[in-house]
């Protein structure tokens, strides 16, 4: 497994995301892989709040299409990195992507980043679970967001999700006849 993104909290500083708003940071994954999951530093500001991360393209040095969002997680008020899963896992070719979250509830989710010019986005209003595609116009924001993505190398291709097993028995039998 290997990580691209913002994968440590060292030497970030906190700040309040409010909820029903969708928030991006910009990555580069170095080479095609699988993502299985996002991890992403902060808690909530009390109580506890659902909230999924997403992954977008990169459309010219902005957020493009979607490209694949989490299971739900319940979201605490230790800070830590909470685990966000794709199942299937979401096919990356190498290249730039926009990753981040949207949360539900009435309270902050205190998220850590790191001063970083334009590498930031975040929209005024995007209701919880409700996934814009393309992204569209998104507020700059000069905060790369401590979210951190796992992935298994290769993807980047077609993502087939049947049990081609079965196929390859009865495609061997058409080939010898």
């Amino acid at each position: 497994m290997a990580t691209f993104g913002r994968c440590s909290e060292a030497g970030a500083s906190e700040y309040g995301a409010q909820q029903d708003r969708l928030y991006l940071g910009e990555y580069v994954l170095s080479e095609d892989g699988c993502v299985s999951q996002i991890t992403i530093y902060g808690s909530s500001v009390s109580g506890s709040f659902a909230m999924k991360a997403c992954i977008y393209d990169d459309d010219g040095g902005d957020p493009g299409n979607l490209k694949g969002v989490s299971s739900e997680t319940s979201v605490g008020t230790n800070e830590q990195w909470w685990t966000f899963t794709f199942d299937p896992a979401v096919s990356l070719s190498a290249g730039t992507y926009w990753m981040g979250w949207n949360h539900d509830g009435t309270v902050d989710f205190d998220y850590f980043y790191v001063a970083a010019s334009g590498e930031g986005r975040y929209s005024t209003s995007t209701t919880y679970d409700v996934w814009p595609n393309p992204a569209g116009s998104l507020n700059n924001t000069d905060k790369s967001f401590c979210v951190c993505a796992t992935y298994t190398t290769g993807g980047g291709g077609l993502t087939i999700p049947v049990a081609m097993h079965h196929y390859g028995h009865h495609i061997g039998k058409i080939i010898r006849g």
